[in-house]
C-alpha cells in the first residue's frame, strides 16, 4: 500500500524547479511550501515527503541566493 504523501511537499519541489524561470515567486513559493510541508510531516509520522519538501527548501534558497547575486551584480554595473 503506498504512503500518503503531504500536498505541500511535491508542490514545494515543482516550485523550485520553475525558480529557475520565475524566479524570485516561485522561489519564495517553494520555501514557504516546504516549510509547512515539513511543519505538518513533524506532527504525521505516517505522511511521506520530507526529502521533496527538503529538496523544494534547498532549490528554492539557491534559486532565491542565486537570482539576488545575479540582480546585485547588474545593478552595479
Amino acid at each position: 500500500m503506498p504512503v500518503p504523501v503531504e500536498d505541500r511537499a511535491p508542490a514545494a519541489m515543482v516550485m523550485a524547479v520553475l525558480g529557475i524561470a520565475i524566479p524570485f515567486v516561485c522561489s519564495i513559493a517553494a520555501i514557504v511550501l516546504g516549510v509547512r510541508a515539513r511543519r505538518v510531516l513533524a506532527v504525521e509520522p505516517a505522511v511521506g515527503g520530507r526529502r521533496l519538501a527538503a529538496i523544494g527548501i534547498w532549490l528554492g534558497a539557491a534559486g532565491l541566493a542565486s537570482w539576488t547575486a545575479i540582480a546585485i551584480l547588474i545593478a552595479a554595473r
